[in-house]
């Protein structure tokens, strides 16, 4: 998907913070889950991670040639209760599932159509982090997205 590089992670958060799921560090919302991109933050016991993996490449366009690759990202949640992260995990995986023709606006003022996701790894348990005894669980998307066309 030309354009999208990077957004994919940042289009996941902001889907998250609009349908409630989570909110920015800065915001302040009824979520309990904070999110960012990238890697977990050492402070923050509910916490949503969401992290870019790369794209999936599925073939070629006939015409030009062109590569269709689908970014994937990686959703780590985390919280002191096992259940409670479970629970979140797999509302987060819905509500992608759910996720179908979306204007979504990044918070790098980039609108994003998100046509759809897929669960291409549902919510798993991941590990159990030693300090504080933090519970993890992964989930990964793949998405189809593009860039909303200026008009």
């Amino acid at each position: 998907m030309p354009g999208i590089g990077g957004n994919a992670s940042e289009t996941v958060a902001a889907f998250l913070v609009d349908s409630g799921l989570a909110f920015r560090p800065s915001a302040v919302t009824g979520s309990n889950y904070g999110v960012t991109r990238g890697q977990l933050p050492t402070a923050g016991d509910s916490w949503v991670a969401v992290t870019d993996l790369g794209g999936d490449v599925q073939g070629k366009i006939q015409r030009t040639g062109e590569s269709v690759t689908y970014p994937r990202v990686q959703i780590l949640v985390r919280n002191k209760d096992y259940a409670e992260a479970g629970d979140q995990s797999r509302a987060i995986a819905e509500a992608l599932s759910e996720a179908a023709a979306v204007t979504v606006l990044c918070l790098n003022a980039v609108e994003v159509f998100l046509y759809g996701c897929m669960i291409v790894q549902p919510p798993t348990f991941l590990y159990e982090e030693e300090k504080n005894r933090r519970q993890v669980w992964v989930t990964v998307v793949q998405l189809s997205v593009s860039e909303v066309p200026v008009p």
